[in-house]
């Protein structure tokens, strides 16, 4: 039986991007094999978005 995963990715700023990038390819590659599901909603947090807009933590979240 398959399990579901859920996961909230917030890469952040600098080489954060880059890192949840590349993990997601690690776990979208092992987690079928693993029998996981896996499921994400992606959060766009971090300095960029604060000064962008100059919202810290939007409601929605």
């Amino acid at each position: 039986m398959a399990r579901d995963l859920n996961l909230a990715l917030i890469p952040g700023d600098g080489i954060g991007t880059e890192v949840v990038a590349e993990a997601m390819k690690v776990l979208d590659a092992v987690a079928p094999k693993a029998g996981i599901n896996v499921s994400t909603t992606h959060y766009d947090l971090g300095a960029t978005r604060y000064n962008a807009t100059g919202e810290l933590l939007p409601d929605a979240v």
